[in-house]
């Protein structure tokens, strides 16, 4: 069978319908690239997804999530796709308080921008006066620096050569540390903490709001953009071969679910029961560190998923049987070191426990900080009101009933009116505990936290989701692997491509723009070679 690419437009197959896929797809769908997104769930989103819960008629999300007012590319991409942000997103000033209010940080946007952050810390509540100056003479040092340390420092590390008390350690900088790497303090890399510190507290007024999706992270902005695409939902990507002026995708055996939309603006799904089997100029792997190494490793020579045992390697792979051996080694040792990259990621877990009550949770605010106490059980280290920010019906509001498999109770709204939502961050050694064991820990750790004489209202029930890779652990001097391949016209995007940011949210988005507009180099090159 002889396959290669006769389409006259350049095509583009992205591989994972996450932030960072979905980024890179609507970028080069509105520069006019004929693209398509193949999709191994039925959900969009990737790792930052809504979760159905059919017995309950009810969505939450994968993980509760935290945006920053600094995370300009996801706001702008949410801006361009249509999203309304004001019913879509709360935007707070910053301010961090534990349970019993000992502890409080609070922003006034009253104030003057630069002068925001140091009236705040000066301000703070639960710290002497001594430790609040040891703490602005430390930001004032990593400002000082350019933000830029060196890349094997760790964060516990360099805060103990800064002669950071244990106490403000404990307090103030394990809470961000972990919240923003989800990394132990003795082993996260000081060189990726940096970043976030001077985007968030040294990047304008603005850049340290706390920004709460007030729906699921699936109808947040992936479920509005995707009209707008082509997408083979619920098609996963077993492998992939190099032909003649492309790449060759192969889908599994499920019936994908393509997700068009009819002429009236109505969402549609059809099955189709066959192989997609097309030809692709350009292909982006935005799906996770270790099924991108599944992928690219079949691609190199002798492997299975070669068109034979001489298969074309590469675009260039004719040429490349005329180069010196030394050219042509050279080559597989940059795919190998590729791949060794790949497969050197560590991972650490995320569990996100929602609780369920009788009544409204005793305080007013959105966040709260706990005090963790993993001796005790006390692994929680932030609460979240759901009641205070999502919208009432966003719990069954994008409820997919038909995949769900079960009908929307008429009385879900009045059962899950009230909740609330602890995140566990570096959660590994939860993963397979007994779950009601771990929600009473944290019930408990969450009573005896709360002011004297306030009382958590009668529990009605509890969801305990565990992401088991939520993000790659950040530790110094990981080597990330750049957008680009040796493989021509393969491209890799994901929040742990090098980015410059840990494993968060802006860094996936930044990934997929950037893997795009390496795309588009290489289709306008292919567009200006064919009209010569």
């Amino acid at each position: 069978m002889s396959l290669k690419a006769d389409h006259v437009r350049p095509r583009v197959a992205v591989v994972g319908a996450g932030w960072a896929g979905l980024a890179a797809a609507f970028t080069l769908k509105r520069a006019g690239w004929d693209t398509e997104v193949f999709e191994q769930s039925p959900i969009l989103g990737g790792r930052a997804r809504k979760a159905v819960i059919a017995r309950r008629g009810l969505v939450l999300d994968n993980g509760q999530h935290l945006m920053l007012g600094a995370y300009r590319h996801i706001l702008e991409l949410m801006r361009d796709i249509g999203v309304d942000a004001n019913h879509a997103l709360l935007r707070l000033p910053l301010q961090l308080s534990t349970l019993d209010g000992a502890l409080h940080l609070a922003v006034n946007p009253a104030h003057p921008g630069p002068l925001r952050l140091p009236l705040a810390l000066l301000h703070m509540k639960g710290l002497s006066i001594g430790q609040k100056y040891i703490l602005f003479r430390t930001l004032l040092q990593l400002q000082l620096t350019g933000w830029r340390m060196t890349p094997d420092a760790t964060v516990l590390a360099w805060l103990q050569k800064q002669r950071q008390p244990s106490t403000l350690i404990r307090l103030f900088w394990e809470p961000l540390c972990i919240a923003t790497l989800n990394t132990p303090i003795d082993n996260a890399s000081m060189a990726l903490f940096a970043v976030v510190l001077r985007d968030s507290l040294a990047a304008g007024a603005d850049a340290s709001d706390l920004i709460l999706p007030r729906v699921d992270l699936s109808a947040l902005w992936p479920e509005v953009l995707a009209p707008q695409l082509m997408i083979h939902a619920n098609t996963p990507v077993h492998g992939l071969s190099a032909v003649p002026g492309g790449y060759q995708l192969h889908t599994g055996n499920r019936s994908p679910r393509q997700l068009r939309q009819t002429p009236d603006n109505r969402d549609t799904a059809h099955d189709q029961g066959q192989e997609v089997k097309a030809v692709f100029d350009a292909v982006i792997l935005a799906t996770p560190a270790r099924m991108s190494h599944r992928l690219l490793s079949r691609l190199m020579p002798g492997q299975a998923d070669n068109l034979s045992d001489t298969a074309i390697t590469d675009d260039h792979a004719q040429h490349a049987r005329r180069d010196s051996d030394d050219q042509h080694q050279a080559a597989l040792a940059e795919k190998a070191a590729l791949l060794a990259q790949l497969n050197a990621f560590q991972y650490h877990a995320i569990a996100t426990l929602t609780v369920f009550l009788a009544q409204a949770f005793p305080l007013p605010g959105c966040m709260y900080m706990l005090k963790e106490n993993r001796q005790a059980g006390h692994d929680g280290q932030w609460l979240f009101n759901r009641s205070q920010f999502m919208h009432p019906d966003a719990a069954i509001g994008s409820m997919d009933t038909a995949s769900a498999g079960a009908a929307t109770p008429d009385n879900a709204n009045d059962r899950f009116a009230h909740a609330i939502s602890i995140v566990i961050s570096h959660a590994d050694h939860l993963i397979g505990t007994d779950r009601d064991s771990v929600a009473n820990a944290i019930l408990s750790q969450v009573r005896d936290q709360l002011p004297t004489g306030v009382t958590l209202p009668p529990v009605t029930g509890f969801e305990l989701i565990m992401e088991k890779r939520a993000t790659f652990a950040a530790t110094p001097g990981l080597a990330r692997p750049d957008r680009v391949t040796p493989w021509p016209g393969l491209f890799l995007a994901g929040d742990w491509t090098d980015t410059g940011y840990p494993g968060v949210l802006e860094g996936a988005v930044i990934s997929g723009l950037a893997a795009a507009q390496a795309a588009q180099a290489l289709l306008a090159s292919k567009s200006t070679n064919a009209t010569r």
